[in-house]
């Protein structure tokens, strides 16, 4: 058990150091000059890093079809980046903002998944092309 959480702790580490880079990199970009994270802002990023991290469990699970993992992780991710941007930070307001905020989260989402499917399908076909003896005894 101790390793499950230590491979989400760490998972959740890297995606919250590439967010935090993300962040930066856009901040400097957009408004030419550098970008302040509060400590709740950061808190609420690394919570957010955790529960994606633990959410990806889902698509480990082999027993459901593909189609159904993505959609069941989809459906996760929308509801935990709405959690965080409109709930808990207070940064999406109006109706405006959460449809263009679900509107991005789904667009980056699908760019993800069709990624991770494309590479997941390829594995399944090299596996299937496992090595048949020629010489049965």
């Amino acid at each position: 058990m101790s390793k499950k959480i230590q491979k989400i702790l760490t998972d959740s580490c890297i995606l919250f150091t590439i967010f935090v880079f993300i962040i930066y990199a856009a901040g400097y970009c957009f408004q030419q000059k550098s970008v302040t994270l509060a400590l709740s802002g950061t808190a609420m990023l690394l919570a957010t890093c955790v529960v994606l991290s633990i959410f990806r469990g889902i698509l480990t699970y082999k027993k459901l079809p593909m189609a159904v993992r993505i959609l069941a992780h989809y459906l996760l991710v929308l509801g935990s980046a709405f959690l965080a941007f409109a709930v808990i930070g207070n940064i999406v307001s109006t109706s405006i903002q959460s449809l263009i905020m679900l509107s991005v989260v789904t667009l980056l989402y699908s760019v993800f998944a069709l990624a991770h499917a494309f590479l997941e399908s390829k594995q399944d076909k090299n596996a299937k092309d496992a090595y048949t003896s020629m010489f049965k005894k």
